[in-house]
């Protein structure tokens, strides 16, 4: 067997070589790619402002983009932190509650902005998230890239009070919306509670009461001297509507208000609390009239006794009534009590049957009070005579009722023929003022008819 020494450089050895730096030279080259297009881009952002934030106060973001190349910097998305609202932003720019997007369009190698935060909270820590800029290179690939994120500096509010009611009742009933009657009683809890980040000093809290309103109970001032970050204090006061002879209706309003020591400065904030002033405001008419209708072959005299109560408060009123209605009576709603709901009416009626010249009605009052048992003023209705006459109608039917029913057939067939021969008619004068007065007596027979037949 012969051995052969190949040289180093010849032979298969050199094929193998070649190939192997071939293979090497394809996946350098591979590698490489990315990175050629690869563009140095840096993202930078900053917050300057107090490491404190007072609530309406704000600090000021600025980002910077920068690169070694010119780039198209399509859009921008910097989150902003739940406690701060962003403003002065450029006009490419777009707020939206948690984050600021801005849609560039700018081929450029360097950019920045900035623009201003205001704190809408209170006692929170704030972290700033990195913004991240989104762009295309000269090559064409679509890129993005994020700055720094700033945390554990920045906190928002120092000592800030809430106020709030924690305790509404209505004559010892809970309630959403307050209300009150004429002596009504109302229990009021207000709560004052430091949402800030910093202890509040000489923490005071106070209720305004409405004119004609008095206290009965509890207290209307507090002081809570130092409120650390999340303790609360308050007060509890129980006070009474103004009597039936000073009160009105509308909107009484109640004010709380707290004031604290905030780094030295006095600050306060104030809040309304509105009541709903009720009352029923009652109004009371009665009339009688004297109604005829058809009884048999004769007719018959009807008075008609109606009363009409309107409750133009806005409380519901119950109401006594006494009113005696002469006999016979034949059907009445009128009734010793009833409640009538604000804003509505109700109508009673009695109907008894007459006869003679005259009736008699009773003396009648109205009494009403709302559901605390507050008196209003009474209706008196005095004693009246109803004269008993017949009316135009009444004396119509009587005179054609021996021959009833012939005028009505008649009446109704002179209408009748009146229309439909109403062209011909107008052609004479002297035949159109006859046809209009028999028309008219024909009217007089059937409306007469009608107004007795259903006692109208």
């Amino acid at each position: 067997m012969v051995e052969r020494n190949w040289p180093l450089w010849s032979g298969p050895r050199l094929s193998g070589a070649l190939t192997f730096l071939a293979v090497l030279s394809a996946a350098l080259v591979v590698l490489a790619l990315p990175l050629a297009g690869a563009a140095d881009v840096r993202v930078a952002k900053n917050v300057t402002g107090d490491k404190i934030v007072d609530f309406g106060s704000g600090v000021r973001v600025s980002v910077s983009v920068s690169s070694a190349e010119q780039l198209k910097l399509e859009r921008l998305d910097d989150p902003v932190p739940e406690a701060f609202s962003a403003l002065n932003y450029p006009s490419f720019c777009a707020f939206s509650p948690g984050a600021l997007t801005c849609m560039i369009g700018v081929t450029t190698s360097n950019l920045s902005f900035t623009y201003d935060l205001v704190a809408v909270g209170a006692g929170q820590k704030v972290v700033f998230l990195p913004a991240r800029i989104s762009y295309t290179t000269q090559d064409g690939l679509s890129e993005s890239r994020s700055s720094n994120e700033i945390d554990g500096f920045y906190y928002v509010g120092r000592s800030l009070i809430n106020t709030s009611v924690s305790v509404l009742e209505v004559d010892g009933q809970a309630a959403v919306q307050a209300y009150a009657l004429p002596g009504s009683r109302l229990r009021i809890g207000i709560t004052a509670r430091n949402a800030g980040a910093l202890s509040a000093d000489a923490v005071a809290l106070s209720l305004k009461l409405p004119a004609g309103w008095t206290l009965s109970s509890g207290k209307v001032l507090a002081s809570m001297q130092t409120l650390a970050a999340g303790d609360s204090g308050g007060l509890l006061a129980t006070v009474t509507a103004p009597s039936v002879g000073n009160f009105s209706e509308g909107i009484a309003e109640f004010n709380y208000t707290a004031t604290w020591v905030d780094a030295g400065r006095l600050r306060s904030y104030s809040a309304p609390l509105t009541v709903l002033m009720q009352m029923p405001a009652l109004s009371a008419k009665r009339t009688e009239t004297i109604k005829w209708r058809k009884a048999g072959n004769a007719i018959q005299a009807v008075l008609e006794t109606e009363i009409i109560l309107r409750n133009a408060g806005s409380a519901e009123a119950s109401v006594s009534l006494q009113q005696e209605v002469p006999p016979v009576i034949e059907s009445s709603s009128i009734v010793a009590s009833l409640k009538i709901p604000g804003g509505s009416e109700q109508k009673l009626r009695a109907v008894s049957v007459v006869s003679g010249e005259k009736v008699a009605v009773p003396a009648g009052t109205v009494v009403y009070t709302d559901a605390l048992g507050n008196k209003y003023d009474a209706f008196k209705f005095p004693a009246e005579e109803v004269r008993i006459e017949k009316s135009l109608w009444a004396t119509v039917y009587q005179m054609t009722q021996k021959w009833f029913p012939l005028p009505q057939i008649a009446s109704l067939v002179v209408v009748l023929a009146i229309f439909a021969f109403f062209a011909t008619l107008t052609q004479n004068g002297y035949l159109l003022l006859a046809a209009g007065a028999v028309l008219l007596l024909a009217v007089l027979v059937l409306v007469s008819t009608a107004m007795v037949w259903f006692g109208l």
